[in-house]
């Protein structure tokens, strides 16, 4: 019998012990998992592959579903999020919780719907059980929560579901993958045959197979584009989906989803890439204080280390210079700030040294821009990671 220990995300809770199926796979430690809990459906983070012994493992309850065969979470950072847990007396799911990115986790809601036999019984029930049946009339689902809200007492709900007259239900909401995908339109060979036949050739291709004026231009925009363009830019040129889904029947366009990365720099206003140090001549005290910190980088332990300096003296180019030693050793950079408000500064004089390879951690962000700062940073697309305390749980080497 396989079973594992996996930390869902309720106050004060300890690690529970689930059992793994025999047709599923086992995920290892960091992994996600749908798990029952109660009458809801949670992710849970896989923290052991050997939990402790259990009296009775036959009683246990199985896993739903195994959302990751690999680990999503970093082994590093669930050994973290387990000390966060244990130092703060907090169950590690809260702490796992917090190393999470946005719209990573999968639950379910409970609804409700009434029967054909609840239907049939509307006219002779009485009290609460009619009101509730009443308020399901006519095919609807509710939300077993909003009903609660509404003051329709929940015994009267489990008694209707035991009797038949009534179906509860746990739909799952939310998704294992968050990314952002947009529909994008590309020329398929023949369709580059076509918009790039001389002008004879295309007279006759038009003629042949009755091209409007709107398909032609869509041809030449997407000629100009061999990437291909996202639909929305193409409806902005006047291009409308029926326009491309024409094309696409003649074999001339393909249109497929692609994954759009959220970026929180604005590109618009981004710094060019330079190497630090390149702009400044350091001072005698700079030099000397650099050389310190370069050393104490070098021994790979942990130092604590007070940068004294007024506004202007030049501490923030030492922390470039440090940044830049640091990565080119094949680590990786954590610059916290005490506030959101001064991010993007900071964030943008790291952008403009290294380029894409500095990633933003934050809550002012959308979840949309932290989920996928949180992937590039997991992916180890980026170096060097900007932000506040709660980026001390960013997935970086």
């Amino acid at each position: 019998m396989r079973l594992i220990a996996v930390a869902v995300p309720v106050p004060a809770l300890d690690a529970l012990t689930y059992r793994v199926p025999d047709e599923s796979p086992l995920p290892p430690p960091g992994a996600r998992v749908l798990v029952p809990l109660g009458n809801r459906i949670l992710t849970g983070i896989v923290i052991s592959t050997a939990p402790p012994p259990t009296p009775d493992p036959a009683a246990l309850k199985s896993i739903v579903d195994v959302l990751d065969t690999e680990p999503f979470l970093p082994p590093d950072v669930v050994r973290l999020a387990a000390w966060v847990a244990d130092y703060y007396a907090a169950g590690p799911g809260e702490a796992l919780a917090a190393a999470m990115p946005p719209r990573a986790w999968v639950e379910s809601e409970r609804h409700a719907r009434i029967t054909e036999t609840g239907e049939a019984r509307l006219l002779t029930e009485r009290g609460a059980r009619r009101r509730l049946l009443e308020a399901l009339t006519g095919g609807r689902v509710v939300r077993v929560e909003s009903l609660v809200g509404a003051g329709v007492p929940v015994a009267a709900l489990m008694t209707l579901h035991r009797d038949g007259l009534v179906q509860l239900t746990h739909p799952l909401k939310g998704s294992a993958d968050a990314s952002r995908t947009v529909r994008v339109a590309a020329l398929t060979a023949q369709g580059m045959d076509v918009a790039g036949a001389p002008v004879a050739e295309s007279a006759k291709a038009d003629e042949a197979l009755r091209f409007g004026a709107r398909q032609r231009e869509a041809l030449a925009l997407l000629q100009a584009a061999p990437d291909g363009l996202d639909l929305s830019v193409l409806g902005q040129r006047g291009i409308s989906a029926p326009t491309l889904s024409r094309l696409a029947v003649l074999g001339l366009v393909t249109i497929t989803r692609r994954q759009m990365e959220r970026d929180p720099m604005d590109q618009g206003a981004a710094l060019p890439s330079s190497t630090p140090g390149a702009r400044h001549v350091l001072t005698e005290e700079q030099e000397a204080a650099f050389e310190r910190l370069r050393a104490l980088s070098a021994a790979g332990q942990f130092a604590a280390v007070v940068l004294h300096g007024v506004t202007g003296s030049g501490k923030t180019e030492l922390y470039l210079r440090l940044a830049d030693t640091v990565r080119r050793s094949g680590r990786g950079v954590l610059m916290l700030v005490p506030e959101i408000a001064l991010t993007p500064a900071v964030a943008g004089l790291f952008r403009a040294a290294f380029g894409e390879r500095v990633a933003i951690q934050h809550s002012g962000l959308s979840d949309g821009e932290r989920h996928d700062q949180w992937q590039r940073i997991r992916r180890g697309d980026v170096d060097v990671v900007v932000g506040t305390r709660s980026a001390v749980f960013a997935p970086l080497r």
